[in-house]
């Protein structure tokens, strides 16, 4: 997340105008739009993926035989609160950047809820 923002931060016009021809509903440019979208969410999606396996390999998991579900399971929610914050902020991107802290603080949070749970220890009747 980190190199993302970093890199949109670099090249903020660029980013601005992609964002913008995202949301373009000419038909003119929506096939050549789709497939570049597609190639780059299932190169994005590799990478995240690799990314994510590191992470969970550093983990002391309850079952570790579980690893790929939970890498699965960790993608996929993060991926679901990252694109929460671009939902909130498709219509200004640039307010993204400017909130990049603060969206990443919250980030954190939510994984903190999902690593450490939000239940407490149930006694066992």
């Amino acid at each position: 997340m980190k190199r993302k923002i970093s890199l949109c931060r670099d090249r903020m016009d660029e980013t601005l105008m992609v964002n913008m021809a995202s949301r373009d509903p000419s038909g003119e440019i929506s096939e050549e739009r789709d497939g570049l979208v597609m190639k780059y969410t299932a190169d994005v999606r590799r990478r995240s993926l690799a990314t994510v396996a590191r992470a969970v390999s550093a983990l002391p998991l309850k079952e570790p035989g579980k690893k790929e579900l939970v890498t699965e399971g960790v993608y996929l929610y993060v991926s679901a609160v990252v694109n929460r914050y671009l939902s909130i902020y498709r219509q200004d991107p640039g307010g993204f950047f400017e909130n990049a802290d603060s969206v990443e603080k919250q980030i954190k949070e939510y994984l903190g809820l999902m690593l450490e749970g939000v239940c407490s220890e149930r006694e066992e009747k």
